[in-house]
Order: C-alpha cells, then sequence, then structure tokens
C-alpha cells in the first residue's frame, strides 16, 4: 500500500490528534553470511551395520571381521575410521580391539547415522526488534537506494550482532519458518540446526517502511503509526515513540499552529464569522462521527477475533454494522455542507474539479508558482479549461524581493495568456499576496493555507497540516470576487449570472 493511500485510510485514527507528518522511512536490518551446522538423519550403511552388528557378537578386530563377511580388509578399515569419526565405536590402542560405545548401539538400534553438514546461510537482524529471519539481502535497499529515493534512515537501536550474541533457539525458529514458507524443499537446511560455526560477512541493508505521526496539541502526546507495507507494526511503533523521546532529531516534528489561531487571524479577513463558525461546527460533527465509527469498528473486531460466533449469525455485530452504516451516511451527508473546514487532501481535488467542471470562471491566488504543485496535469487542464471558454485568473507573488517562483512554469503561463483560445488565461503579479483563494464560477470559493499552485499535497515530498474554509455562500462569492478584482485592477471579463 502506497503512503498517500495509508493517510487517506487513517487521517483520523485518533479523535483530538492531527497527523503531523508522514513519509518514508529506511529501518536498519543486519545482515549476516553465517555459516550453520546442521545434523542429519541418514540411514546407516549396510558395510556399517555389519561391522556393527559383529562387534556386538564379540568379533572386535578388523581381520576377523573382513573373515567373516568375506570383504577386503581396507574396506572394513574404512568402515571402521567412518564409525570411530561419529563415536559409534572405540578402537584400543594397545591391542587395537574395537568396541560399541552408548551412542554406537542407540545408531544400531535405530538404523541411522546422524551426519554434521555446514551451509551457509543469510541471517537478517532487525536493528529496531531483533527480529531474526533467513532472507536474501535483495529483498532490502542499500545506502546507495535510499540516498537516491530520499528515504529517511533511522539511527539502529541496537549494534551489529557478534557471533557470540546470536541466539541458536531464536535462529531455528526463523529457519522453521523460512522452511514453512518454502515448503521444506530446502535440502540445505534439513535436519536440526545445532551449532552457529561462524559469520564470514555483515553489513547494513534497510527495510522500507511507512510513518504517519499524529499529534495532540492540548497535552503533547504523539502516536506514531508505522506500516511494513500494508502491516502495522506495534514493535515498530514502540521503538519509533522511543527513538523520539530520547531523541527528538531522529523523527524531528514540524512546528504545529494553533488552527483556531490560523483560522481567525486569517480567513476571518475575508470570510464572515458565522460561516466560519458553521465550518467549524460541521467540523466538530464529522470528528465524533469519526471518533464513533473508530469505537464501533474495534468492538467488532475485537468479537470477531474472539470468535464468539460467526458474523453472520452473531447479533451484537449485525447491530454494530447497522450502526457503522448510519454512522457513514451520517458523515457523507455531513461532508456534502454548504460551509466546511477542509483538510490537506481535500485540496488538491477542488483544484481539479474547477478546472473540469467550471462553465465561465476560475479564480486562484497562490503566493508561489512551482512545478511540484503546477504540475503537467495541472497546466493540462489550465489550457483544456481556456479552450472551451473559462476565464482563468493566476494571482501570485509575495513582494518583488521575495519570490520564489518558477520562472520556466512563469513563462509558459505567459505563452497561454498571449495565445487565441475561446476563453482567456490572465497572470497577474500581485506582488503582496500571502492569501490562498479559489473561485469556480458562482459555485463556491475556498480560502485556505493551503499553497494551489506551489504544493500538490504528495506525502512523498512531505506532509503538511493545511486548512482551508469551504463555501458555496453566494455573498461570500461575489465579496471575493470584488475585492480580488480591485486588488489585481482588473475586471473580470466572463460575468456569472
Amino acid at each position: 500500500m502506497q503512503i498517500d493511500d495509508l493517510i487517506k485510510k487513517y487521517y483520523n485514527s485518533f479523535p483530538n490528534h492531527q497527523l503531523v507528518k508522514a513519509y518514508e522511512a529506511a529501518v536498519p536490518q543486519f545482515c549476516l553470511n553465517v555459516i550453520l551446522t546442521f545434523e542429519q538423519e541418514r540411514a546407516l550403511p549396510l558395510i556399517d551395520e555389519y561391522v556393527m552388528k559383529f562387534v556386538r557378537c564379540g568379533v572386535n578386530e578388523i581381520s576377523n571381521i573382513s573373515r567373516c563377511m568375506g570383504m577386503n580388509e581396507r574396506i572394513i578399515m574404512q568402515s571402521v575410521g567412518s564409525l570411530h569419526e561419529h563415536n559409534f565405536i572405540s578402537v584400543s590402542i594397545s591391542n587395537s580391539e574395537i568396541k560399541l560405545t552408548d551412542k554406537g548401539l542407540d545408531a544400531l538400534e535405530k538404523m541411522v547415522l546422524l551426519v554434521r553438514n555446514d551451509t551457509e546461510e543469510n541471517v537478517i537482524v532487525d536493528s529496531f526488534t531483533d527480529d531474526v529471519s533467513i532472507n536474501s539481502p535483495r529483498q532490502f535497499y542499500s545506502d546507495k537506494d535510499i540516498s537516491k529515493y530520499d528515504i529517511k534512515a533511522l539511527r539502529p537501536r541496537h549494534q551489529m550482532p557478534k557471533i557470540e550474541e546470536l541466539n541458536l533457539s531464536e535462529i531455528k525458529q526463523a529457519v522453521s519458518r523460512y522452511k514453512k514458507l518454502k515448503g521444506n524443499t530446502l535440502k540445505s537446511l534439513e535436519g536440526e540446526l545445532v551449532d552457529i560455526r561462524d559469520i564470514k560477512k555483515s553489513y547494513a541493508m534497510y527495510k522500507k517502511v511507512s510513518v504517519l505521526l499524529f499529534y495532540n496539541q492540548s497535552d503533547g502526546e504523539i502516536i506514531p503509526l508505522v506500516f511494513d507495507k500494508a502491516t502495522r507494526s506495534e514493535e515498530y511503533e514502540a521503538a519509533v515513540l522511543k527513538s523520539i523521546h530520547e531523541d527528538t532529531r531522529i523523527l524531528e516534528i514540524d512546528k504545529i499552529p494553533e488552527e483556531q489561531n490560523r483560522l481567525e487571524d486569517e480567513f476571518s479577513k475575508l470570510i464572515p464569522q458565522d460561516i466560519i463558525k458553521e465550518a467549524k461546527k460541521q467540523k466538530h460533527k464529522l470528528e465524533l462521527i469519526d471518533d464513533s465509527l473508530t469505537k464501533i469498528r474495534n468492538q467488532v473486531e475485537e468479537i470477531t477475533q474472539n470468535n464468539i460466533e460467526e458474523d453472520d449469525n452473531n447479533e451484537e455485530i449485525l447491530e454494530l454494522k447497522k450502526r457503522i452504516k448510519e454512522l457513514e451516511a451520517e458523515k457523507e451527508n455531513s461532508e456534502k455542507h454548504d460551509d466546511k473546514i477542509i483538510d490537506t487532501y481535500k485540496h488538491r481535488p477542488l483544484l481539479i474539479r474547477a478546472f473540469d467542471e467550471s462553465k465561465k470562471l476560475i479564480v486562484i491566488v497562490s503566493p508561489w508558482i512551482k512545478h511540484s504543485g503546477l504540475d503537467d496535469e495541472i497546466y493540462d487542464k489550465i489550457v483544456r479549461a481556456i479552450n472551451r471558454g473559462v476565464e482563468v485568473v493566476i494571482g501570485y507573488g509575495i513582494s518583488k524581493n521575495d519570490d520564489k517562483s518558477d520562472e520556466k512554469i512563469i513563462g509558459k503561463l505567459r505563452g497561454l495568456e498571449n495565445r487565441e483560445y475561446k476563453g482567456q488565461l490572465k497572470l497577474i503579479a500581485l506582488n503582496n499576496t500571502h492569501e490562498k483563494v479559489l473561485i469556480m464560477d458562482n459555485e463556491f470559493a475556498v480560502v485556505t493555507s493551503f499553497n494551489w499552485l506551489s504544493f500538490a499535497g504528495n506525502p512523498r515530498y512531505g506532509f503538511r497540516r493545511e486548512t482551508g474554509v469551504y463555501t458555496e455562500h453566494q455573498g461570500t462569492i461575489e465579496y471575493l470576487k470584488n475585492d480580488l478584482q480591485k486588488r489585481m485592477k482588473i475586471k473580470f471579463t466572463i460575468c456569472n449570472e
């Protein structure tokens, strides 16, 4: 699952907490090229079996065993050497008499021979959780990879393990899991692991995870969600939280402005207080609905995990699911309200909707214009809109001395200004604007902290919490149009009915 999908899914997971940071991180994995010794059972060779049987019967000299078996003494000596190596027999130095050991008697009874084989395997130790696995290093990222893809590498919680620190029991479990995964077809891992002989090579690789950080403004509580692909890892979350408390630089949280103050200071200049108040009311209502949905879904999950009854026959679950549907419908209805607070990921879809659906006028105020916001997709939509007769007005610029806009993009837009279309693009250098505004016809207006044309809201380039006020109030839309026309010193040539 991509990080933007995770953000959309878990955005409102914790009531009274804001998602303040989201990014991909790299958890160090210690890759150890290890020599493992396995003990395997094999059928006792026929010659060895009869040599041991003769010894058990009292025939305990090589020459006598050779005559009894009718075989060359050299073959018998080879068998005796092998049996002695496995500690199945003992040989007297003084008279060369052979005796069976207890191990030999046991092998003769079971008719099996225990053979030890060494194999070279890649043992992976997680630097955060100490989890051990058998895996290929190719499944992980190298230092070059995380640099190339700009993935934040986390500091290891533990040091690279030495051979004496490796736990034989944990590696046995890792081998068992790996064999089960591979369908027990690996001959090199047959038998019982009895020894860790050597570490030939050790180095670090990285596992990519997705990190979402939630913050409570009132009490400073931080809740991390960490995902290994689509699987949530509570062990990583505990390790990440510990890392934050020990050294905040590891996962530095962006400074979080108080939302209420920001709304009052920035938005009240352009939007009436009663609209802001209604928008906040709807936001609070949605938060309560999300809170209820989270609690009820947790109840359903808990009941299901306890296997109380099958879902289809469990009246309590059916009742809870019915309540979930009611709340989801209530939430959908509330999100259609004329006045509402919108979060980071509601902005880009509204901008695209304006370009796709506008019939006559789109007004955008964005202090900066950069390719990260006005990318090829948005540029193409501007062309399509003015080609079908829409007037697109863009105001930009903080000041003449502090313009961080992309001159290449500005040049492309100037080129569109001078072309013949049914509609028209007007690019106005305001040089004094901090507001971020979007107006589509007489349909809606948004006043926000979101930079429409310099930030796409893509979490891959860093998460930012942005808040806007959406309204369909006709008087507010008209006021915004008139105010912008005065400050832009133009008249919108297309007047909406």
